[in-house]
């Protein structure tokens, strides 16, 4: 009698986990792509799709910047609303983290080992910003010069902020907790270095939208390789590197294009392009191997069940609270 009072409510817990866990897995290896054109946050599921809107409007207003937490939210930096929003997936909405003064026009972010946000602000002032979760506020470690124009910023195996400066242009390292920034690169080959990421060997990746080209800087200080350049990059603006090792570009264009270049040396391979993209500017990847893709067939990148489970979890906690007080009475009874 007791197990058939308690089934109902374990089996539907056991749903729950069984949920999650499909979640989980559907999103490991997926593309999350900020677009300022399209005010929108986009989810790709390699290798070849679909690419699903995640989020579009407001609070919204320019996204350019997507990196993602030991928790899987996603961390949005938004140059128009001079603001850094987490989206906890599936659903969201976008809750602000931190919003107005001393941000000016955040452009990039970085998650160091302790999970604090780390910002760049191209300004005015031009600054680099350390973000203590959940709220904040800002602090600041280091603003003014050298620092032109920060629009991009990554973290190395040690805790250094690298960082991509469009205008200077070049790149930055800077030791924490406050600096100074130590120039890597300045100048050629570099036009203008619209991302960073680091790659497994700690090399500084580095996508130019000037040039437009896709760059290896080893560390500490270069020089720099092209990877490649050229068509068919635009105006490539973000880069990420996948489990594999692969180079992950979003391209502005036009045509707004997503590709995945294989090291050392590419080429580039479309793999999306066109709308709903209108100006892919960010990109980060969801930790962990994709799931093998059926031929033939198509994964959703979110598990549609997923969006029952918070509605699963309440039934089946009442289930077995249920039970738990019906067998109570009958032991006073």
């Amino acid at each position: 009698m007791r197990l058939k009072i308690l089934l109902p409510g374990l089996i539907i817990l056991m749903l729950l986990v069984s949920i999650s866990a499909q979640k989980a897995e559907a999103q490991a290896g997926n593309y999350i792509v900020a677009d300022i054109g399209a005010t929108a946050l986009f989810m790709f599921a390699p290798p070849a799709g679909p690419l699903t809107t995640i989020f579009s409007g407001l609070p919204f207003v320019a996204p350019v910047g997507v990196a993602i937490d030991a928790a899987g939210n996603y961390i949005v930096v938004d140059s128009g609303a001079s603001a850094l929003f987490m989206f906890a997936p599936p659903l969201g909405p976008p809750t602000p983290i931190f919003a107005g003064l001393p941000f000016v026009a955040p452009y990039g972010v970085a998650i160091d080992a302790a999970g604090n946000y780390i910002v760049v602000d191209s300004g005015p002032p031009a600054a680099l910003f350390i973000v203590p979760p959940p709220a904040g506020p800002p602090v600041a470690i280091w603003t003014g010069l050298p620092f032109v124009d920060p629009i991009s910023v990554a973290i190395d195996a040690a805790g250094n902020y690298i960082v991509a400066d469009l205008l200077f242009p070049g790149l930055f390292i800077v030791p924490p907790p406050a600096g100074p920034p130590v120039v890597i690169r300045h100048g050629a080959p570099f036009v203008s270095p619209r991302g960073v990421a680091i790659d497994a060997a700690g090399n500084y990746i580095v996508v130019d939208r000037g040039v437009p080209g896709l760059f290896i800087v080893p560390p500490p200080a270069g020089p720099p390789t092209t990877i490649c350049a050229g068509a068919p990059f635009v105006m490539p603006s973000g880069v990420a590197i996948d489990a594999a090792g692969n180079y992950i570009v979003v391209d502005v264009g036009p045509p707004a294009a997503l590709f995945i270049v294989p090291p050392p040396g590419g080429p580039p391979t479309t793999i999306y392009v066109g709308a709903p993209f209108a100006a892919p500017v960010g990109v980060a990847i969801v930790p962990g191997a994709p799931p093998p893709r059926p031929v033939g067939g198509t994964v959703l990148p979110v598990n549609k069940l997923a969006i029952l489970a918070p509605h699963l979890a309440l039934f089946g906690l009442v289930g077995v609270v249920t039970a738990a007080v019906v067998m109570k009475k009958r032991r006073k009874a």
